[in-house]
């Protein structure tokens, strides 16, 4: 289902509006706290869209989430790990 023109806009504006709160915090903090910064917020939009049913946006932004955690080299918990436990169980009939 495509998204709307309106839709576009407003997500547009609100990531305009996230990364200009990262940039006047990024005098304050290291790459590596803009970097984990990014990946909350990242992870917020992820679940975000999981609620909505939004699989497509969902995984985008999950794999978004994984690059970003790579890179910080925090080497955070994967918040979706329970669900990979879940699906890779019922693929095996457990």
């Amino acid at each position: 289902m495509p998204i709307s023109e309106t839709k576009r806009k407003a997500n547009k504006q609100y990531y305009q509006e996230h990364r200009n709160d990262i940039l006047r915090s990024a005098r304050k903090m290291s790459t590596e706290e803009m970097l984990v910064s990014e990946c909350r917020w990242v992870e917020m939009k992820a679940w975000d869209a999981l609620a909505k049913k939004n699989f497509g946006e969902f995984g985008y932004f999950a794999e978004l989430w994984k690059r970003l955690n790579q890179i910080s080299g925090e080497h955070l918990p994967n918040p979706w790990s329970k669900f990979v436990q879940i699906a890779k169980n019922l693929k095996e009939g457990r």
